[in-house]
């Protein structure tokens, strides 16, 4: 039986980043304690979020793990082996579409690092984004402006250049759901959960992490503590 009071690691939130290094943890055999505010997984900023599981992004390394992660959700029920009867998140695959102001706009090389990977995505001119789009205004309303200025809404007098069609982008049905999922499949592994529980600050010891003291005053020592 696991110490209440010791760990490997100690998370801080139980969100979909936080219980999915719970579970990543778990599955490597470590004991981890997840430690989260709120009464239950996914009811932070996840809840909130707007679950776009996509490929492109500004480094080599997050289009990577990006695609890594892409596969995860295409096989979710089998990366989390669950029972069953458990209510899993969906992940639906439509694609994901950036319109485009300007050619400049930083995409380009977002797209050589997916090329660089075997990541598909195509360019589609005005013709094709209507035919795929019909009704669409391909008005420009560059630059971005918050909803309290006037002249929000206005388009500038110019057109879009045509789209970015990323075919391997979707989304996940139920975000908080599938923060739920992880946390159920990390403690099917031994990782444990406490909520309604704040942290008060991070022990040191020898200029190191030591673990973490909760309001009430306990502690849980840990060599790792990830926040």
């Amino acid at each position: 039986m696991s110490d209440p009071t010791n760990a490997d690691a100690v998370v801080i939130g139980a969100g979909i980043i936080g219980c999915g290094i719970a579970l990543a943890l778990a599955k490597d055999g470590r004991d981890v304690v997840v430690v989260d505010a709120n009464p239950a997984a996914g009811y932070g900023s996840t809840s909130s979020s707007m679950a776009i599981i996509r490929t492109f992004y500004s480094t080599p390394e997050g289009c990577a793990l990006a695609w890594e992660g892409l596969h995860i959700w295409r096989d979710w029920k089998a990366y989390l082996d669950l029972d069953d009867s458990a209510a899993l998140a969906d992940f639906v695959e439509c694609g994901a579409l950036i319109l485009r102001n300007r050619d400049d706009d930083g995409m380009a090389l977002m797209c050589r690092h997916l090329s660089a990977l075997g990541v598909a995505w195509e360019t589609w001119d005005l013709d094709r984004l209507s035919a795929h789009l019909p009704g669409i205004d391909t008005r420009s309303f560059a630059p971005p402006r918050r909803a309290d200025d006037p002249r929000f809404g206005e388009d500038n007098g110019a057109s879009l250049t045509g789209a970015l069609y990323f075919p391997d982008s979707g989304y996940v049905s139920d975000p908080q759901l599938a923060a739920r999922n992880m946390a159920d499949a990390a403690q099917a592994l031994g990782a444990r959960f406490r909520f309604n529980a704040k942290v008060r600050g991070i022990a040191r010891y020898d200029d190191r992490v030591a673990g973490v003291t909760f309001e009430a005053g306990e502690t849980i020592d840990a060599p790792v503590v990830i926040n």
